[in-house]
């Protein structure tokens, strides 16, 4: 008799210990599971429907039907069982996956997928001709006035190719000059006249100003062409091929400010660079071979320019 009720006992314990399968039909796609992977999340609806709080109960095939899409429910079920996320291929998928961890009220589930779904949102990837290119919404949004923060502000409602990728139906063989650019500020042109003549192209089209103003010989003093021509072959050559230096806008005192501080902070250190002056209806200017200092000027080697200049306003 002793031995008949510590058999009982074995018995009742292996039924605690190992929990009833339970059986699910999620929209035409079936899964088997037990009560304590269903039960993980004390506050979901999975774990609602086994408390009796929701009114569910088993059809006549013996399985809990929900009508929802079961495509992407065993990534859901994985979660409960491990207590680790696998995301499944593609933004499309994803999305899926976290509206049926909402639905189903999996807390720690949406929460880890909002968080993945943030860090991939701020990653774009563009196809641009066929050159493909990652960056993240915050650079291709830097320039305000751009054709590119039109592009991928919240404003414009886009959707990316079935690659994934944002189709830009332009040359893209510059375009990581004009990334560069956003991303640092700083522009690196390309080898030959010919390549700069179509970045220009390219920054005119997605309307990034700043490298407009370094690839235009901008200047509101000297407005002659055949001025500027002269001014760019006092400039050494750029290298051994004796090929001539571009020009960008450093420091423009009706713009930036007359302080010796400000001149300093934008034109220190900064290489070899012209000074042009307008006092009145003259203009001259000095060539520095070497960089701007704070405390000490560079020696100017001012130069008799060969530049006229008669006021618009006589």
């Amino acid at each position: 008799m002793a031995l008949s009720k510590q058999h009982e006992a074995l018995n009742e314990e292996d039924v605690n210990r190992v929990s009833p399968t339970i059986k699910f039909n999620i929209g035409g796609h079936y899964f088997t599971t037990t009560r304590e992977t269903l039960t993980k999340d004390p506050n979901s609806r999975l774990a609602s429907m086994l408390s009796g709080t929701l009114d569910l109960k088993p059809a006549e095939d013996g399985a809990f039907f929900f009508d929802r899409d079961g495509t992407h429910f065993r990534f859901i079920l994985n979660y409960l069982r491990d207590g680790k996320i696998i995301v499944p291929e593609g933004a499309t998928a994803f999305r899926q996956l976290l509206e049926e961890a909402k639905f189903y009220q999996i807390k720690g589930l949406s929460d880890e997928l909002n968080s993945v779904w943030s860090q991939t949102e701020r990653r774009v990837r563009i196809n641009v001709g066929g050159h493909y290119f990652t960056t993240t919404r915050q650079t291709l949004i830097k320039d305000p006035n751009s054709m590119l923060n039109r592009m991928f502000s919240e404003k414009f409602n886009q959707k990316p190719g079935v690659d994934g990728a944002f189709f830009i139906d332009r040359d893209g063989t510059h375009f990581r000059f004009i990334l560069n650019f956003l991303r640092t500020g700083k522009l690196t042109f390309p080898e030959g006249e010919t390549a700069i003549k179509e970045l220009l192209k390219e920054a005119e089209f997605y309307q990034i100003q700043g490298i407009l103003d370094e690839l235009h010989f901008n200047s509101e003093i000297v407005t002659d062409n055949e001025h500027r021509k002269k001014l760019l072959q006092w400039l050494p050559p750029q290298d051994t091929q004796e090929r001539r230096r571009r020009l960008r806008l450093l420091f423009r005192a009706s713009q930036d400010g007359f302080m010796a501080e400000t001149f300093h902070s934008k034109c220190d250190n900064k290489g070899p660079t012209i000074t042009i002056v307008q006092s009145g209806d003259n203009i001259f200017g000095g060539f520095t071979e070497e960089s701007w200092g704070s405390k000490y000027s560079s020696i100017v080697r001012f130069m008799q320019t060969e530049l006229s200049y008669e006021s618009d306003r006589n």
